[in-house]
C-alpha cells in the first residue's frame, strides 16, 4: 500500500511541476489608459544568451599627448556618443573641448574651447548627443551647442536650467535637468532631477519625468543623485527606473511624456556591508570638508539601491543593473526584462565588469565609473569601450 501511495505522490509532483511550467510568471493588467506589469522572482526562460564583442578602446597612452582623457568632477560620469558611421565623440569637460575618434580608436580632432562666443564653452560640457548629422553639447549651465561631424560650429541655445545628460531620440532630444520651485533656502524650497524633451529650438518643452522634494544644503540624500534612463533612439520610447531600495520600478514613456507602462518586480532588500558603508561614508565626509561644510549629508541608508543602472540591447531587452555590482570588478549582475517588460532571466556578466553603460542601438559604449576612480588630480586610468552586443533567449 506505502508502494502505490509514493507512486501517485511521484505522479501527482510530475503533474503539478509540468502544469506550473505553463504558468505566467507576471500579472499584466491596464488601469486608468496604463498597462501594469507585475513579475514574480520566477526566470521565464531557460537561457538568455548573448555575445559582446569589443570594436575599439580609447585610453590615456604615455607616448600620444595628442588628446588627454580625465573624470569631469564629482558629479558627472563621462559624456559619450557616436554617429551613423561609429565615430567616437567625448565631451572634455577639464579643457572643455570636443574630441572625436574614428572606428578604429584613432584621435581625429578636437573643437570647442574655453570662452563665450559661436562654438566656444562657457561651461564645461557635461553632456552630448549625436542625433542624424548634429552633435549637441550640453553646458553645465545649461547652454546647448550645435555643431556638424566634422566640428563646425552651428548654433546654440540657453535652457535655462542646469543640465546633468542629454540624450539623443529619433524624435528629439531628451534632457536632465536639475529643477525647483520655491525661493531659495526657504521652508518652502524643493529641487530635484527631472527629465524633459526640447522644442526645434532647444528650450525646455514637456516634463516626461521627475520629482521635487524639500531640500537643504546640510540635508543631501546621497542616494537620490540623479535618474537612470535610457532612450529607444528608433522609437522615441524613454525607460526610467524608479528610486526604490525595496521593488524594481521601471517606467515607460513617450516623447511627449506620457506615461505608457509601469513594470515591477519583486526583490528582497540587501544590506550595504560594513567595509562599503565606511567607504560611503569616508567619500561624503571628504567630500563635505572639501566644500568648506557647505555641503552636509543626510545619514547613509544600509540598504542597497535596487537599479543601479539600464541600458537596451538589439533584442529590445532591458539589462538592469542590480545591488550597486557595478562598483567592483566582479561580474556585473543584470535582470535582463523583454520588450513587453517580462522578467526573462537573471545573469552574471563578467564582461561588463566595473563599468558604466550606455545604449546605442546595436552598440554599446562602456566608461570607468567615477565612482572607483576618481582622483583629485582629475586624472585616473580611463578607458571607453565601444562594443557590440547581441543576445537571444529560450523559452522553458
Amino acid at each position: 500500500m506505502k508502494g502505490i501511495y509514493f507512486f501517485y505522490s511521484i505522479l501527482m509532483l510530475l503533474f503539478v511541476s509540468c502544469s506550473n511550467k505553463g504558468e505566467k510568471n507576471y500579472k499584466e493588467y491596464s488601469k486608468t489608459g496604463i498597462i501594469h506589469v507585475e513579475n514574480e522572482r520566477s526566470e521565464s526562460v531557460a537561457e538568455f544568451n548573448y555575445s559582446i564583442e569589443k570594436v575599439f578602446e580609447v585610453k590615456n597612452n604615455d607616448s600620444d599627448t595628442s588628446f588627454v582623457l580625465s573624470f569631469p568632477g564629482d558629479r558627472y560620469g563621462i559624456a559619450v556618443d557616436l554617429d551613423k558611421n561609429q565615430n567616437l565623440f567625448i565631451a572634455d569637460f577639464k579643457r572643455k573641448k570636443v574630441l572625436k575618434f574614428n572606428n578604429s580608436g584613432e584621435f581625429v580632432m578636437s573643437f570647442g574651447n574655453r570662452g563665450s562666443g559661436p562654438g566656444e564653452f562657457p561651461a564645461a560640457p557635461i553632456g552630448l548627443a549625436i542625433v542624424e548629422d548634429s552633435i549637441y553639447v550640453a553646458g553645465a549651465n545649461g547652454r546647448i551647442t550645435v555643431f556638424d561631424l566634422d566640428g563646425k560650429f552651428s548654433r546654440y541655445s540657453e535652457t535655462g536650467k542646469r543640465i546633468f545628460n542629454i540624450t539623443g531620440t529619433i524624435k528629439g532630444l531628451v534632457v536632465m535637468v536639475e529643477d525647483y520651485e520655491g525661493r531659495w533656502k526657504s521652508d518652502d524650497f524643493k529641487m530635484g532631477f527631472c527629465l524633459y524633451n526640447l522644442t526645434e529650438k532647444l528650450k525646455l518643452k514637456n516634463k516626461i519625468y521627475g520629482d521635487l522634494k524639500p531640500f537643504s544644503l546640510e540635508n543631501i540624500d546621497s542616494d537620490d543623485q540623479g535618474i537612470n534612463y535610457f532612450c529607444d533612439y528608433n522609437s522615441g520610447m524613454i525607460t526610467v527606473a524608479g528610486n526604490s531600495k525595496k521593488e524594481y520600478r521601471l517606467f515607460k514613456y513617450d516623447y511627449s511624456g506620457k506615461l505608457l507602462k509601469k513594470i515591477k518586480k519583486k526583490y528582497n532588500p540587501l544590506k550595504r556591508s560594513k567595509e562599503m558603508m565606511a567607504n560611503y561614508e569616508q567619500v561624503l565626509s571628504d567630500f563635505t570638508k572639501k566644500s568648506g561644510n557647505m555641503f552636509k549629508f543626510k545619514k547613509i541608508s544600509q540598504y542597497r539601491n535596487v537599479i543601479d543602472q539600464i541600458f537596451q540591447d538589439t533584442g529590445k531587452n532591458s539589462w538592469v543593473s542590480v545591488n550597486e555590482s557595478k562598483l567592483s570588478n566582479k561580474p556585473q549582475v543584470f535582470d535582463i526584462f523583454d520588450e513587453n517588460g517580462y522578467f526573462l532571466k537573471r545573469i552574471f556578466c563578467k564582461e561588463l565588469a566595473g563599468v558604466d553603460l550606455i545604449s546605442r542601438n546595436e552598440f554599446i559604449i562602456s566608461t570607468t565609473p567615477k565612482e572607483i576612480n576618481y582622483r583629485e588630480s582629475g586624472m585616473a586610468d580611463l578607458v571607453i569601450k565601444v562594443m557590440k552586443i547581441k543576445s537571444d533567449k529560450h523559452l522553458e
